[in-house]
C-alpha cells in the first residue's frame, strides 16, 4: 500500500527546497493550504488528478512522487504506469497490462486509495483471472456489488478464517453468509465467530453457535456475540456454561441480553460469596422482584457467616 507518511515527508521536503510556503503550493495546486498541510503530515493522499501536477511543480516523477523519492525496481513504474492510463481515462490499457502479466493486480490495489470505486471496478471486471488474495487487498476500494461479482466468480474452496474476517465488513450479510457455510465443516473456531458475528445474519449466528464446541464455550465469547443472539439462543449457550465457574462479570455483562429464566441460571451458577451490594444495584434494573428478594437474603445470609 502506498505510505501516506513518506510521501508526505517528500513532499514536504521538496516544497522546502523550492524555497514555497504551504499556502504558495495551494495557490499552484489550486487548492486549499489545509490539503496541503494534510499531505504533508501524511494524513491523507493527493487527489489522483493533482500527481501529474506535482511532479510538473517539483521537477520530479509521478514514480518518485509515489515511492516517497525511493523508486524501488519496477514497483512504482507499474503503478505510475496504472495513473497515467486512468488518468488518459484509458483503464482498458490497465486491464490488457494486467492480463498479460506486465503488472501484477496487485500494483492496482496498492494505487486504489487514490482511485475512484468506479474506476476500480471497470479494472477488475475486465481482468481473467483473479486471487482471493487480490480480491481482500481490493475490498476496502471496490463497490459492494462489484466485490460481491468477483467473489462469486472465484471458485471458493475452504476459505481461511482470516480471508472471512477481511471481507466480512465490505460484503453483504447474504454474502458473507454464503462464505461462511462453503468455508467451515462442523465445529467453528470460537474467536472468528466472534470477530464476523456483527456482519452476519443472525439466522446463521444461531447456526453457527450451536456448532462451537464445548471447550470454547466461555464467558469471554458469550460477552462478545450477545449483541447479536437472540435471548433464546443466548440461554442456550448459558446452560452450556453454568457447569462452570461463572465470574459475576460475565452476569452484570450479559444481564441486559437475557430474559429472566437464563439470568436467574447464571445468578444461581455464581459461587457463593460473590454476590455483594454493588453488584445486585447493577444487575437490579434487569431482575424480577422475586429474584431480587433471593440475591437478598443470600447477601444477608453470606454477610453473617
Amino acid at each position: 500500500m502506498l505510505d501516506m507518511r513518506k510521501i508526505g515527508v517528500y513532499i514536504s521536503g521538496l516544497r522546502k527546497q523550492k524555497d514555497i510556503t504551504q499556502l504558495e503550493l495551494a495557490d499552484i495546486m489550486n487548492i486549499s493550504h489545509q490539503a496541503v498541510s494534510k499531505w504533508e503530515r501524511g494524513e491523507s493522499m493527493p487527489d489522483i488528478v493533482m500527481l501529474p501536477k506535482i511532479a510538473e511543480t517539483f521537477g520530479k516523477s509521478i514514480d518518485e512522487i509515489l515511492s516517497g523519492g525511493e523508486i524501488a525496481g519496477n514497483r512504482y513504474s507499474a503503478e505510475a504506469s496504472i495513473i497515467n492510463e486512468v488518468l488518459e481515462h484509458k483503464t482498458h490499457k490497465v486491464v490488457d497490462m494486467v492480463n498479460k502479466g506486465d503488472i501484477d493486480l496487485q500494483a492496482v490495489a496498492e494505487v486504489a486509495p487514490i482511485l475512484k470505486p468506479s474506476t476500480i471496478g471497470e479494472i477488475v471486471r475486465g481482468i481473467s483471472s483473479i486471487s482471493l488474495d487480490h480480491i481482500c487487498a481490493l475490498a476496502p476500494f471496490l463497490d459492494q456489488s462489484d466485490l460481491e461479482k468477483l467473489i462469486h466468480q472465484v471458485e471458493i474452496g475452504n476459505i481461511p478464517g482470516k480471508v472471512l474476517e477481511e471481507l466480512a465488513p465490505f460484503v453483504s450479510s447474504g454474502t458473507i453468509d454464503q462464505l461462511v457455510d462453503k468455508a467451515l465443516e462442523g465445529s467453528i473456531d470460537a474467536e472468528l465467530l466472534a470477530s464476523i458475528a456483527p456482519f452476519i445474519s443472525r439466522q446463521k449466528l444461531e447456526q453457527l453457535v450451536e456448532n462451537i464446541t464445548d471447550d470454547n464455550v466461555h464467558q469471554e465469547l458469550l460477552e462478545e456475540i450477545a449483541p447479536f443472539l437472540s435471548s433464546v439462543s443466548l440461554e442456550r449457550l448459558v446452560d452450556r456454561v453454568v457447569d462452570g465457574e461463572v465470574r459475576v462479570e460475565t452476569i452484570i455483562e450479559l444481564a441486559p441480553f437475557l430474559g429472566q429464566e437464563g439470568l436467574q441460571k447464571l445468578v444461581v451458577g455464581v459461587k457463593a460469596g460473590q454476590m455483594n451490594a454493588d453488584v445486585l444495584s447493577k444487575l437490579a434494573p434487569f431482575l424480577s422482584r422475586s429474584a431480587m428478594s433471593e440475591m437478598i437474603s443470600d447477601i444477608i445470609t453470606n454477610s453473617k457467616k
